[in-house]
């Protein structure tokens, strides 16, 4: 393998020549004394920005002054990144950097290509697998400790330019057209709605107020069992195998197991670590290290954080926040706006439906009828209603159908017998074969799946999941698809006043002015109804839209 090495290299420092229209010009920026855990939000201090046009020769700059020249004169061109969400962010503090489709991002196309086959899509990584080169980071951390910018960093940084664009050069010969589809329609466009998405204002008093509670109840529970530490497994095990339960884990599904058979000590210990995590994890220290000086929090969003195309979120994660009225009405409105919430109804079960073509399944999401409701009647013959203890676990059976659930994790997770748990699964499927049929197409499945948009999925076989995957993964994908399409066709459509604040799986959450909250409204469920009903046709979209003062308002 070879070393990237910048003798092979000409650094020029200076402005760039002047693009012409479909000139392939990729882009690096790199920035001084930048926080590791705050990458997605504008700050530092500029340290250098560079471009290639052929991946050898790379002009820079190390003036901030030169920033808009510099964009300027590349306006023509394609512009080509690794990682575009880090480098428009940084650099919209110095110029104006509007949408534009003439951009590729090397790490994005790759997950496009590759998810589920590859694990890690660093440019080091990209770098290695296309051009069969090792590129040494260690020079990244200097960046930390200094704000005069030298010969070895230009180098280092000038690497990232030019092997950016020989990476390029090799994805654009082997890109599918259905890959650059995917790109083109969907990814691209979705990169510009995270970077408009604006912080979501936190009542820190009422969450600080809850962090509180929360660690005063956690501390009543420890005060019960004054000889041992609650946080020890070591300890809660001895403790266990003093009263005569002898485990191998103090796992959740040990303690559930322990608490559905009566065991005291067990309960207590599942409350403790709820009280514990949302004192610590939901705690005093969420405030300081997420909130902002204007009373904001922005989370960082992983355009494709899955295998399947979903996003994912940290610092923090608000898609992994607690789902207590108490903690969501903790995130607020703005003074003059009202929070609107937003998501599809059945989205998952439409999707399944679209896949197995199930003429049951779909003549019931097509009805008026509720969906879990219909099937109790039509697979099981019971009648019941939403408030039946029976329709949450109906929904825990479809739902744990497209994910390969076995009958014994059914019954675990609705506390039933394994058999009475299997009869429910088989008269399901009986009432619904074409859902049959695609499991046991989908177990036949060679290499990847994909979604309705055709996003590719691939599956490792050596995992003991593949099948599940195989089941799951074109639902999923699909939904993620869905919720891309519909976040961006509503910011196309939206006044400058509305601001999308949040993307939960398929929960969508807005802000906009009071008085624009009925239109708002109305504008976001068509939006999302469009989307579903393009992407799964023949079966009706729903969209259930809620407001209120804070992400509580959907009930």
């Amino acid at each position: 393998m070879n070393i990237a090495n910048p003798k092979n290299l000409k650094i020029i420092k200076g402005l760039p020549p002047v693009a012409k229209k479909g000139d392939k010009v990729s882009i690096d920026t790199e920035f001084f004394g930048m926080d590791k855990k705050r990458l997605h939000r504008p700050h530092g201090i500029f340290a250098y920005m560079g471009c290639s046009f052929d991946g050898v020769t790379v002009y820079y700059i190390d003036d901030e002054s030169d920033i808009k020249a510099f964009l300027d004169r590349l306006e023509d061109g394609v512009w080509i990144f690794a990682h575009a969400k880090f480098d428009i962010t940084q650099l919209r503090r110095y110029t104006e950097i509007t949408s534009r489709k003439n951009l590729w991002d090397v790490i994005l196309i790759e997950q496009i290509q590759y998810s589920g086959y590859y694990s890690d899509f660093s440019l080091q990584d990209l770098v290695r697998r296309y051009l069969d080169t090792y590129m040494p980071k260690e020079e990244r951390k200097s960046f930390s400790d200094t704000v005069s910018l030298t010969k070895e960093q230009i180098e280092y940084a000038s690497i990232d330019v030019a092997y950016t664009w020989q990476v390029w050069q090799k994805q654009k010969e082997k890109i599918c057209d259905d890959d650059l589809q995917i790109w083109r329609e969907i990814e691209l466009p979705f990169l510009w709605t995270l970077l408009s998405m604006s912080g979501v204002r936190l009542d820190t008093e009422k969450w600080i107020a809850l962090a509180r509670k929360n660690e005063a109840r956690a501390k009543e529970i420890q005060a019960e069992y004054p000889d041992i530490n609650l946080n020890s497994p070591k300890q809660v095990k001895e403790y266990l195998a003093g009263m005569g339960y002898k485990v191998k884990s103090t796992d959740v599904e040990a303690l559930t197991e322990l608490a559905e058979d009566h065991v005291q000590f067990a309960t207590d210990m599942l409350t403790y670590r709820t009280y514990a995590k949302r004192s610590s994890t939901y705690g005093e220290k969420f405030v300081t290290d997420y909130v902002e000086s204007d009373g904001k929090v922005y989370a960082d969003l992983y355009q494709i954080g899955a295998e399947t195309g979903r996003t994912s979120c940290r610092a923090p994660n608000l898609q992994n926040q607690p789902h207590e009225v108490e903690y969501r009405e903790c995130f607020i409105a703005d003074e003059g706006e009202c929070i609107i919430v937003a998501d599809w109804g059945s989205q998952e079960p439409k999707f399944a439906a679209h896949f197995s073509q199930d003429a049951g399944l779909i003549d019931a999401l097509n009805s008026d009828e509720k969906l879990y409701v219909r099937i109790a009647r039509e697979a099981l013959d019971i009648h019941i209603t939403k408030q039946s203890p029976e329709y949450t676990h109906i929904k825990s059976t479809i739902l744990g159908l497209f994910y390969g659930m076995s009958a014994k994790g059914l019954a675990a997770r609705i506390g039933c017998e394994e058999d009475d748990a299997q009869n429910m699964i088989d008269s399901i499927l009986d009432t619904y074969p074409g859902i049959a049929e695609y499991m046991r197409q989908q177990k036949r499945v060679k290499d990847y799946v994909t979604t309705v948009s055709g996003r590719k999925i691939w599956l490792n076989k050596y995992s003991f999941q593949w099948e599940r995957n195989a089941l799951n993964a074109p639902i999923q994908g699909s939904a993620a698809d869905a919720m891309k399409i519909a976040s961006r066709r509503f910011i196309q459509q939206k006044k400058p006043a509305w601001r999308l604040l949040l993307l939960v799986h398929d929960e969508l959450v807005i802000a906009v002015p009071i008085a624009d909250c009925e239109e708002a409204k109305k504008v976001l469920a068509s939006c999302m109804i469009e989307v579903a009903e393009e992407l799964h046709v023949g079966i009706k979209g729903s969209a259930e839209v809620f407001h209120g003062n804070s992400w509580a308002c959907k009930p």
